[in-house]
């Protein structure tokens, strides 16, 4: 028994090293031999889990790691891999559960202290998640990745100057480590000094040229400060500084994709193939690109080689199916689509091509995943305390909010035409009159999901959650001639927006349904005969309209007579 034991040992040890070296596929045979042979050996169990938590199969991990938690409910880390995989599945109420119930055991969890933080900070409990990172910091006080976490938590709370020196404090014991520079950088924007948040982020891609989220923060800072066409030169200077790198040539052509240069993304990605030919990320990007160049035998093609180098990334097959739909392959398309859903049943994309897919087959499946009657919500709010009515409240809110509009340009990746949003979560610590539109709006999701109910079955009803957070919010001014071109939101479970203020339109406009917001027709690469729109909800003051965020929808231009000013967010 001693000689058995031992051997279950040492093949374990052997597939951690497999595991903690990227090779996933071995030490999984691993995993699974021990566990035909001893189907409750708990350490085979959590460490089965935790490689489905790598490679993005949560479900599986916290079924595997909860079997091993019944077999041995003392061991902390169990706990701890299991609040991981729940975060990973957004489902943060219970990771803190598993995060608080590996602390009872050993408090002094530096991990699952941080942990424990982050999926609280997901709640947007700022109080709590700070004294969840002071207390991993107390016990690992030059734990970079807990100063960094804390300095995110101040900076989300507009707490800009803690911020800025809990990234200094980073820097200080790691000054080679690009990312607290580039988190130092997006505070320092947010603070008003461009000039120093420029500097500290091209420090980040100077340490480290492949550090893809300073480029793009370097990227929007350009955009916003109107240098248009310096927008992608971080990236060109990170393939000047490594000729030979792959992941270098991706970035440029992932970069290029999001400027809509398609020959030059074309260009970057071939290299980037040539160079490593089992970078699924390239051909992803070149599928996309050939797609937008209309050329779609090419694209196709590109896409089967991205997910050949890797099975189980959804948005791969979210992109291949998206494909298949423009190059009329819509059961293939409809087949990688429900692929992609079960590898991310979260994701909105996947859903809204999946329902193009089935709307042309004509399945009547697709009904019920887009029941444009039963799961869009119109209400009003009640009439503030205060106000005597909700025309006076939402003129003061028109003026009150005018005041977070600061960038004359649009963001890069933004549908809207002809107007101007705010940036950020206009709910996180708010005040004033928006503090109370998030209550009214909050009141008013909430009765949706107590009357909708859940269904584990649905891909919408599976997720509902009353306890929401709200995981974006931004303003939007439409001005005379502008529109918002049709689109879903990939931050939320379910999306929304609220009218403020909106035109004087005349009869004939109304007829038109100018303004209007417009849902189940794609954007014009998708439209057709049998995806085309199936409602249209014309905007009012003091109005709540709420649907699924994977919904297609979109605000029909308006070509006269006054400003649109909307409110939208995404819940989860």
């Amino acid at each position: 028994m001693r000689q058995q034991t031992n051997s279950v040992a040492g093949e374990l040890d052997r597939a951690i090293r497999h595991h903690q070296a990227g090779q996933f596929d071995a030490a999984g045979a691993i995993y699974s031999r021990i566990l035909d042979s001893n189907p409750n050996h708990p350490d085979a169990l959590n460490l089965a889990g935790v490689l489905a938590h790598h490679t993005g199969d949560q479900e599986t991990a916290i079924r595997l790691i909860e079997q091993a938690i019944r077999l041995n409910a003392g061991n902390a880390s169990y706990y701890n891999n299991l609040g991981e995989a729940y975060r990973a599945f957004d489902q943060n109420h219970d990771a803190i559960n598993a995060y608080e119930q590996a602390l009872r055991i050993d408090p002094r969890d530096v991990a699952a202290n941080n942990n424990l933080g982050l999926s609280l900070q997901v709640l947007q409990r700022y109080d709590d998640a700070r004294v969840a990172y002071e207390r991993a910091l107390a016990l690992a006080p030059n734990d970079v990745e807990v100063l960094l976490n804390l300095g995110n938590l101040h900076r989300e709370f507009s707490h800009l100057e803690e911020s800025a020196g809990a990234f200094r404090n980073a820097i200080a014991i790691a000054p080679g480590l690009a990312a607290s520079h580039a988190s130092l950088g997006v505070t320092l924007y947010e603070a008003g000094d461009s000039q120093a948040a420029v500097a500290a982020l091209l420090k980040a891609v100077e340490l480290d040229p492949l550090y893809l989220e300073a480029h793009e923060n370097l990227k929007k800072i350009r955009w916003f400060s109107g240098q248009h066409e310096q927008v992608n030169d971080s990236f060109r200077a990170a393939c000047e500084r490594m000729p030979d790198s792959a992941r270098a040539c991706q970035n440029l052509g992932a970069a290029l994709l999001v400027s809509q240069d398609y020959a030059g993304a074309e260009q970057a990605l071939i290299r980037a193939t040539r160079l490593q030919p089992d970078l699924g990320d390239a051909y992803h990007g070149l599928g996309q690109a050939y797609h937008f160049l209309e050329r779609l035998e090419e694209a196709v093609a590109a896409h089967e080689r991205a997910v050949a180098c890797a099975p189980r990334n959804a948005l791969f097959r979210e992109e291949f199916g998206a494909t298949l739909i423009s190059a009329g392959e819509y059961r293939r398309a409809a087949s990688e689509l429900r692929t992609g859903h079960e590898l991310n049943p979260r994701r909105s994309a996947i859903l809204a091509f999946l329902s193009i897919a089935l709307n042309e087959l004509g399945d009547p499946s697709v009904n019920e995943l887009v029941d444009y009657e039963r799961f869009i919500r119109v209400a009003q709010i009640d009439v503030p305390e205060g106000y005597d009515s909700l025309e006076a409240f939402n003129a003061d809110l028109h003026e009150e909010l005018q005041t977070h509009f600061h960038n004359p340009h649009r963001p890069m990746d933004q549908t809207m035409r002809g107007g101007i949003q705010t940036p950020n979560n206009l709910f996180q610590n708010p005040t004033g009159l928006i503090r109370v539109l998030k209550e009214q709006i909050t009141k008013v999701a909430r009765k949706f999901i107590d009357d909708l109910g859940s269904d584990r079955g649905h891909p919408f009803l599976r997720f509902s959650n009353r306890e929401f957070v709200f995981t974006g919010v931004w303003s939007t001014i439409i001005q005379e001639s502008g529109f918002d071109r049709s689109h879903v939101h990939n931050e939320g479970w379910m999306s929304g927006t609220y009218y403020a203020k909106i035109p004087d339109f005349d009869e004939a406009q109304m007829s038109e349904h100018d303004g209007c917001i417009q849902f189940g027709e794609p954007n014009r690469m998708y439209a057709s005969e049998r995806n085309t729109t199936q409602r249209i909800i014309a905007p009012q003051v003091g109005t709540v309209v709420l649907f699924p965020s994977y919904y297609w929808h979109g605000v029909r231009k308006f070509d006269r007579n006054g400003v649109r000013h909307s409110i939208s967010y995404d819940v989860k």
